[in-house]
């Protein structure tokens, strides 16, 4: 019995013993359950919270050469100058028996290194240096010889004239796929900002595929720039109608690109525009009505256009296949022969085109450039008056500085004028960008090369004309054109031939040196399609004298702009001035071109109340002066913004054939063509007590002041979302609010996808706009205007001042795989192993107790 109780139990005991080991094993595996699951769903914020705290979800990179199909080339200074033409080469002529060279020639330069001949340190000359005696004022006799013994070779030192900067070239062809970004503080830090909106139209970011635009240079047909469209697959013809083009535009004044308004005017009485239509809306822009045409400023302008469906940008566009002007000029320049500026020779020839503009029909390719400096005694225009003397006038200089001369003709302008027979009996040219419907004014001064008085006792001839470009390039050779021209004056009266609908004019000048130089001017009519037009003067052929003499030219205007008068003409002086009513305000380069282009006065009978003129604003000025900043003592004093126009326009032909004599006028402001879009103005200085009569005497000065206020305006908000990330088909929810003047606030919340967008027009500017998004889990926000990030965050706030287009950029975070970053196999096999044991483990004490039952 004992021993049967004593049996049982120390089972009882064993048995005891088992289930607290069953019961351990089983809470550690629970536990380790627990502790796996729980590890498994944290895992993801762990491997978060270890990475670097960089959040805008960008890769560093900025683009390099590598980046592109074609590197950069960055701006540089050259040395323009070339004097080796100049430079002695030895012969076998020059060396005596000894092998030393006894010609007294060198064929060197004598040169010292200075500032200019380096650029940022790095050595730009091509010269060596070399040391050399240099002949000063105490080597000279007194009577041009010298008394030191010595020679000098060539000598030259590089100064500011003789160094160019050549523009930098930019890179082509952007073959990187990656966007440039550097990473900030910004990056790194989620700081928070605000933005926002008004009645919406929601749209989607359209992107074409397999099409390209390319530009094409109409100039000559159509006056105008044109957009080339390649679409070999037809894609855009689901968009029929629905194509346009924005325009963008730079130049030498202003670098950065800006898109360009559409500007309309008032040519002949029909309504003309920058922008043209042909096949697709937008797809050609006028030149010369968009400002695009060089100046004396302007020494290039650049555009490209971008390809857009129902007015909305896509990715199709020339950017970086830009087309730029170089050679279309809205007015001649160097009218005066001014440039290239030489400093002593009377005689100096200089390669037509480059800094002397024009062009001839010379096989030389010569333009002659005659210096006759007024009444300066240093020696070098001392100088040039001798060489003057000797070879224009055909007078003998003697004893060195000695000359005697009767025959001076200085410059109508400056110290310099031209000789159109430089090696021949040419022409000289140059072509200008036009406006049909439009009237030129045309001024030159002509004279007779002195010397040619006695082989030429009628005097020199030349011949102006002035036609279409087209038909002007038709002529190979100078007397081919001299022909054409000789058989047109046949048609008139002999002297004079004006076809105004072809747009041919011609006039024969011959003036005699006694007479001095002739003054000749008048206007010219721009016919319909004749965009470019080209300014001829021709040489005539005179049998007895020399081709490569004659017919001097000076003073050559050819413009929209009135040509200035001379100090002593009877003249009226005109100024206007706008300005600004506050500081922080001032018209667009576009607002002053279409002011320009429309602002007019009138000259007015006092006593008759009656319009004698007409006076455009582009007749005074072919651009505004800023006058915003003015010099006070040694420091910028500045003012309201203001802009000034002024011309003295003489009146001779006034008073001698359209009896202004005795006549009392006053010049006006013509108020109704002074307004400017979106502004309010007050005039001043229409007073017509400030009167003037007329004489051969005149000098009549009238000063205009218009003060501008910027109305209220409204402006646009476009707001897009995109989203990069491995998915993007979620939809995101942006909240835009807007404060108006009145301080109500409107606020709307709008749910897009990747690549839409909400568009909001009609808001008043300088409303409080502000954008904000709500956080998404796994997303990192940052808004955009353009390639500029306004905010590292979901919210931003700003002052409307203009049409503004913001992006709101999603990026995922840190794209991260379900479990943190280590893969799912490791906790799949855990699972399945805790299971197993599980399984196992409740079946051995399924049949330890049941064991235990049956017995």
């Amino acid at each position: 019995m004992n021993n049967t109780v004593s049996i049982q139990a120390e089972r009882f005991r064993r048995s005891r013993i088992q289930k607290n080991i069953w019961y351990r094993v089983l809470c550690v595996l629970a536990g380790a359950v627990v502790f796996v699951t729980t590890y498994a769903m944290i895992l993801p914020a762990i491997t978060l919270e270890s990475t670097p705290d960089v959040y805008c979800g960008m890769a560093e990179h900025i683009h390099g050469d590598e980046c592109f199909e074609t590197a950069g080339i960055p701006e540089h200074k050259a040395l323009s100058c070339d004097i080796s033409s100049l430079i002695h080469i030895h012969t076998d002529d020059c060396f005596g028996d000894d092998g030393m060279p006894e010609c007294g020639m060198y064929d060197y330069i004598v040169h010292t290194h200075n500032s200019f001949c380096f650029d940022g340190g790095e050595l730009i000359c091509r010269f060596g240096e070399c040391d050399h005696h240099v002949h000063t004022d105490e080597c000279s006799d007194g009577q041009g010889g010298y008394i030191c013994g010595k020679t000098t070779p060539l000598v030259h030192q590089h100064t500011a004239d003789c160094v160019t900067v050549v523009d930098a070239v930019p890179p082509e062809n952007l073959i990187c796929t990656l966007t440039e970004h550097l990473h900030t503080e910004d990056c790194m830090d989620k700081e928070t900002a605000y933005l926002g909106a008004n009645t919406p139209v929601v749209y989607a970011a359209p992107t074409i595929r397999n099409v390209t635009l390319t530009l094409a240079d109409d100039v000559t047909n159509s006056g105008c720039y044109r957009v080339a469209v390649s679409d070999p697959n037809g894609n855009l013809n689901a968009y029929d109608g629905r194509v346009s083009f924005n325009w963008y535009k730079s130049s030498s004044a202003n670098t950065t690109f800006a898109k360009t308004a559409k500007k309309n005017f008032i040519v002949e009485n029909s309504v003309v525009s920058n922008l043209r239509t042909d096949i697709y809306r937008n797809d050609m822009i006028d030149l010369a009505l968009d400002n695009g045409s060089l100046t004396d400023n302007i020494t290039w302008t650049r555009y490209y256009a971008v390809l857009c469906i129902d007015g909305e940008e896509t990715n199709v566009t020339t950017e970086n296949n830009y087309l730029t002007n170089t050679t279309y000029y809205r007015h001649i320049l160097n009218g005066d022969f001014e440039k290239p500026i030489y400093s002593s020779n009377a005689w100096n020839q200089a390669a037509a085109g480059g800094d002397v503009k024009w062009l001839t029909t010379s096989s030389s390719n010569i333009i002659e450039i005659v210096r006759l400096p007024r009444n300066n005694n240093s020696t070098s225009d001392r100088w040039a008056r001798s060489q003057w003397a000797q070879y224009y006038s055909g007078s003998h200089w003697q004893n060195g500085w000695t000359w005697t001369c009767d025959d001076w003709l200085y410059p109508v302008s400056g110290d310099q004028y031209a000789e159109i027979n430089a090696e021949d009996d040419s022409a000289m040219y140059q072509t200008l960008l036009t406006i049909p419907g439009t009237v030129m004014n045309w001024r030159l001064s002509h004279a007779q090369r002195p010397s040619e008085k006695v082989s030429r006792p009628d005097g020199d001839i030349m011949f102006l004309c002035i036609l279409p470009d087209t038909e002007g390039s038709m002529y190979s050779t100078t007397d081919a054109l001299r022909e054409h021209i000789r058989e047109l004056l046949a048609l008139g009266d002999g002297t004079e031939y004006y076809d105004r609908e072809r747009g041919i004019y011609v006039k024969k000048l011959t003036d005699k040196a006694v007479d001095g130089w002739g003054q000749y001017s008048g206007t010219y009519y721009i016919p319909e399609g004749q965009h470019l037009t080209r300014y001829f003067f021709v040489s005539e052929k005179v049998s007895g004298s020399s081709p490569s003499s004659g017919n001097f030219l000076d003073d050559v205007w050819f413009n929209q702009e009135l040509p200035p008068a001379k100090e002593d003409d009877p003249q009226i002086v005109i100024t206007k001035q706008v300005k600004m009513s506050a500081s922080n305000v001032r018209l667009t380069d576009d607002e002053l071109f279409m002011l320009l282009s429309s602002l007019q006065f009138e000259v007015v009978d006092y006593y008759e109340n009656k319009v004698l003129m007409t006076i455009n604003a582009r007749e005074l000025a072919s651009e505004w002066t800023d006058i915003s900043t003015t010099s006070g003592w040694g420091w910028n004093q500045a003012t309201d913004y203001a802009w000034k126009i002024e011309k003295a326009i003489d009146i001779t032909s006034y008073i001698e054939n359209y009896g202004w004599e005795g006549k009392t006028i006053y010049v006006r402001e013509k108020v109704s063509t002074a307004g400017v879009a979106g502004y309010t103005f007050v005039a001043e200085g229409n007073d017509a007590e400030n009167k003037i009569t007329v004489d051969l005497s005149t000098k009549g000065k009238y000063t205009f002041t218009n003060t501008y206020t910027k109305n209220i305006v409204y402006y646009s908000l476009k707001v897009t979302k995109e989203v990069n990330a491995p998915t993007t088909d979620g939809v995101f929810d942006i909240l835009i609010s807007r404060t108006d003047h009145g301080e109500d606030t409107v606020t709307a919340t709008y749910q897009l996808r990747n690549g839409e967008g909400v568009f909001l027009p009609n808001i008043p500017a300088n409303s409080i706009i502000e954008i904000a998004e709500p956080d998404h889990d796994g997303y990192h926000v940052s808004i955009f205007e353009g390639t500029t990030e306004l905010a590292n965050g979901n919210s931003y706030a700003f002052a409307l001042n203009r049409d503004t287009e913001i992006v709101v950029r999603n990026t995922a975070s840190v794209p991260l795989p379900e479990t943190g970053g280590i893969g799912t196999a490791l906790f799949t096999y855990a699972g399945l192993s805790l299971m197993a044991v599980s399984i196992v483990g409740g079946y051995i004490l399924r049949r330890t107790k049941r064991r235990e039952a049956e017995q």
